[in-house]
Formats: C-alpha cells, structure tokens, sequence
C-alpha cells in the first residue's frame, strides 16, 4: 500500500466542471504521478456516462490526454477540469421524457453561446491596439519561461490585463520559492520590465504572451 503511495505521488483535489455550470460539479482526489485515466473514469461512473469517450476534458483551453498527469501540468489543487458531456450521455427520467430532453438541449446550447460569445469578446478585447487604460479589466493567460528552459510546456498564469508586474512577481516567487527561486526578473520581447509598477496591459503583454523569468541573478540571452 504504502509502495502504491509512493509510486502516485501525494494527492490532490480537482474540481470537474460539467458543461460550464458551476451548480454541476464534481470535486476528485488524485495523484499528482498518476494518469488522468482512472480519474475520468471515476468521474463518468459519478454522472452516470456510460463512456468516458462521451466527455471531453478541458484545462486553460486545451484537451487532457488520459495519459497526462497533473503533475506534468503543474496542478496543485483545486483547479477547475471543464468537461463538457455530450447530451446523449445525459440520462434524463423517463417520467419526464421529451420535455427534460428539450429543456437540456436547450440549456446546453445557452451556455455554449454564452462561452463562445464571452470568448470573443475577450479576444477582441485583447487584440485591439487602440485599448485604453480607463477600459474593463480582461482575463488573459500568459506563460512564464523559468530561466530560458527549453521545455515545451511552460506554466500559465491566469491575471487582469490590468493586474500588476508586482502581482505576477509574488505569485511566481511564491510558487517557485521551494525550487529556489530567492528573486527574479522578467524579461519581454528581449527587454527587461524595470518598472513593475505597470500593469500588463501598459506593457503590451497580451493574452498568449510568453514572459521570460531569469532568477537569483542569471544573465538572459536574448532570443
């Protein structure tokens, strides 16, 4: 048992998502060496889904593989898996028949609407060059490259265009703080943020963007 421990890696908790409501969730143990294939499973025999190829399992907008682990995606807890059910997986009372299933379909298109309308308004939101610093906050997602390291996969952030350079320096050092990160430097298109003070957005760092992180005093090379 305690070799089975040990072999998985200490656990964590995922929350599962169904078809982006939040009064449809499914909170899941799992460990951090393990693949995901026993946990969508698990998730399939909790909605009643009779296959596990009836869900799709989303994470900062890209696909999981049943073979990845969190640890590869750097989880540590308490992220949100959307997993979104195809209707012909959604059992629905057989009292109710038709009626429930219309009502399903409808409500699945709603929110697909929804997620495909907020999505684009965050993309032109984004892309937009004339954005000013009096509009609304938008949520973007950039990647962070520990000191110039060649892995393909590089850790995401979630924050505010409007969100400090400070903000993402204390998040970063405090998730990288037991692999050593004592104090680090961000470096964007070659060029060293010297004033973190800005926001993203006055910076020009977009949804997508890479932000190179070079700590305890590492020389960059530029790109």
């Amino acid at each position: 048992y305690l070799d089975a421990i040990v072999a998985g890696g200490p656990s964590i908790n995922l929350i599962f998502r169904v078809n982006g409501k939040s009064n449809e969730t499914e909170r899941i143990a799992v460990r951090l060496k393990e693949s995901f294939q026993p946990v969508f499973e698990t998730f399939a025999q909790r909605r009643n889904v009779s296959s596990v190829s009836q869900c799709k399992f989303v994470f900062d907008g890209e696909t999981l593989r049943p073979s990845t682990t969190p640890e590869h995606l750097d989880l540590e807890g308490d992220e949100i898996i959307d997993v979104m059910v195809t209707e012909a997986a959604r059992p629905a009372p057989a009292a109710q028949g038709t009626a429930i299933q219309s009502t399903a379909r409808s409500a699945v298109a709603a929110v697909s609407a929804a997620i495909q309308s907020t999505a684009r308004a965050e993309a032109t939101a984004v892309s937009a060059s004339t954005t000013t610093t009096t509009s609304p906050p938008v949520m973007i997602t950039i990647e962070t490259n520990r000191n110039q390291n060649k892995n393909p996969r590089q850790k995401k952030w979630k924050l505010h265009d409007t969100s400090l350079v400070t903000k993402l320096k204390t998040d970063y050092t405090k998730y990288y703080k037991s692999k050593g990160c004592k104090r680090v430097k961000f470096y964007i298109r070659n060029q060293l943020i010297t004033n973190e003070s800005q926001s993203l957005r006055e910076l020009g760092i977009r949804n997508g963007d890479m932000v190179y992180a070079i700590e305890n005093g590492r020389a960059y090379k530029p790109m």
